[in-house]
Order: C-alpha cells, then sequence, then structure tokens
C-alpha cells in the first residue's frame, strides 16, 4: 500500500468565478510544489479543461501526479454536487448533459453578464470562462452561464454522475451556501453519495476541534476535504490522505468504502 495526498476540489480558468492564473501548467506546478499526488478538476457544471490539465501533469510528471476526471454540478435546489468520474470519457458525458440543461440567462449571481462571461478580452480577472489546451493557449471560451444552476435535481444530478461510472460527493456540507445541508436543512437518504466533503475552513477547525465533525460523520458517509481552489495559492490548502495500492480512480474508491487496507481520512 501506498500513502498519498489528494485534493480532489480544484478549478481552473473555465469556472467563471476562478482566477486567469488557473491554467493547467500553472495548476500542475502548484500542485507539485505542495506535495500532491492526485487532484481532481471540477469545474463549475462543465468539464472542458479537464483533458488538457491530464495532458499537462503528464508531460511534466509523468506518473507523479495522477488527475482525477470530474466536475461539480449545481443542481436545481443550487446544491453543489461534486462528481469524481473514471474516465475523461465518462465526464465529458456528464459534462454535455449537464451544459445542454443550464439556462440561456443573461446574467449571473456572480454578476456578470454574458458577454462578459465570453469575452477573452474582458478586464475581469474572473468571469471569462476560458477553455484552454495543455500549454495554457486559449480554445475558446463557454458561452453558457456555468455559475447558474442546472435544470437537474438533486437525486437527478447524482443519477447522471453514478450512470457513468462515477461516484458523487455532497460538496462542502458545512457551508451556509451550496451545500445539501444549507439548502435543504437536512441531508436525504437519497440520492446516493458515496462520500461528504468538509470545506478547507472546516477541515482547518477539525483538526483543532475534532468533536467538530462528529456532527458531520452522523451522515454515515466519509468525510473528504478539498481545497475548492479557485486560485493558485489556494491548491493544496486542505486535502485528504488516501492508503491504496495505488493512484487510479478505483482505488480511490476502494479508499472511500474502506475496503481492504485501504483508507481516507482528512489531512
Amino acid at each position: 500500500m501506498t500513502a498519498l495526498l489528494a485534493d480532489l476540489h480544484i478549478h481552473t480558468a473555465l469556472s467563471p468565478c476562478a482566477s486567469r492564473q488557473m491554467l493547467p501548467g500553472n495548476i500542475v506546478r502548484a500542485c507539485r510544489q505542495r506535495g500532491l499526488n492526485m487532484i481532481a478538476i471540477c469545474d463549475h457544471n462543465s468539464a472542458a479543461n479537464v483533458a488538457a490539465v491530464t495532458e499537462a501533469a503528464k508531460r511534466e510528471t509523468g506518473p507523479a501526479l495522477k488527475v482525477i476526471p470530474g466536475i461539480e454540478v449545481t443542481t436545481r435546489e443550487e446544491v453543489h454536487v461534486l462528481g469524481l468520474l473514471p474516465t475523461l470519457e465518462a465526464a465529458v458525458s456528464v459534462s454535455t448533459a449537464v451544459l445542454a440543461s443550464l439556462p440561456n440567462g443573461k446574467s449571473t449571481s456572480w454578476g456578470y453578464s454574458t458577454q462578459q462571461l465570453s469575452n477573452p478580452v474582458g478586464s475581469h480577472p474572473g468571469c471569462r470562462q476560458w477553455i484552454v489546451d495543455a500549454e495554457d493557449r486559449q480554445t475558446g471560451a463557454e458561452p453558457r452561464v456555468l455559475a447558474g444552476a442546472s435544470s437537474y435535481s438533486l437525486e437527478e444530478a447524482v443519477f447522471q454522475i453514478r450512470l457513468h461510472g462515477g461516484i458523487a460527493v455532497a460538496a462542502h456540507i458545512d457551508r451556509r451556501a451550496f451545500s445539501v445541508l444549507g439548502q435543504l436543512g437536512f441531508f436525504p437518504g437519497t440520492p446516493q453519495f458515496s462520500a461528504a466533503e468538509i470545506s478547507a475552513a472546516g477541515a482547518a477547525r477539525g483538526r483543532r476541534e475534532e468533536r467538530w465533525l462528529e456532527a458531520f460523520r452522523q451522515h454515515g458517509l466519509p468525510l473528504i476535504s478539498g481545497s475548492d481552489s479557485h486560485c493558485l495559492e489556494e491548491i493544496g490548502c486542505s486535502c485528504t490522505a488516501f492508503l491504496v495500492s495505488e493512484p487510479c480512480f478505483a482505488e480511490l474508491v476502494l479508499a472511500i468504502r474502506g475496503i481492504g487496507a485501504r483508507r481516507c481520512a482528512i489531512a
């Protein structure tokens, strides 16, 4: 078994709230500097930049940094759900379905117009929704409003992720906004989540006060944590430690389930 450190919640410049510095090469270098062995790219409602980060990681680190394809879906109830997928193709399939369900609104809850979101020469550092390649070159811009809610209900979003072989994680459940508990006021018996994520701030509090986490363990799900990084400085600020036989999606799932000697815990 091998111990590794994973940050399973990283955004790129595709996410409307992310810094324009969140480009594949920059992300990979920041991950290596912080000793990460595995990451997941989870942009809002799209997986369009997963391939670029994966290619950049392979080119710059070889097998030293494993990239898990992911997406952060905003449901109809405005709950954020992390989808971790086994392959790029699976992530793209989920992304395509979610993108098709997004409204064609003229503005977003972040206060950016649709023109700003799709304009590569806009002045705002985090409103461009860039699609990029592994060399950090912009190849396009997503015109749909990624910060908006999809038409998928919470149960439908989780089903879509599981349909493509992925696992669904209840994102930052300790936050008041955009979490299952914050939006619904309770934790539903369905859909079938595989884990619950504690935010970076919550993980820091839990390390100081272990009993604080007990309120979230009562939901019966393994707890993990990720940085939810929207800028380079945040990458790796909160992680999950895994004990696995190798850094791959299948082993990650087994560790979350606690199969054999595999384990995971908030680092």
